[in-house]
């Protein structure tokens, strides 16, 4: 099952990645712009 990287930092699932980088993110960008940053940045690496 592949991982999620972004920002240096791995994630097990998608959902998590959102739920804790958004903690950071919430209020320097939308909802919107936020996803996709992700979209943009995130990356699958192997488990």
């Amino acid at each position: 099952m592949p991982k999620y990287k972004i920002d240096g930092a791995k994630f097990a699932n998608m959902d998590e990645l959102k739920t804790s980088l958004w903690e950071m993110y919430n209020g320097k960008m939308s909802p919107e712009e936020f996803d996709k940053y992700v979209q943009s940045n995130v990356t699958e690496v192997a488990d």
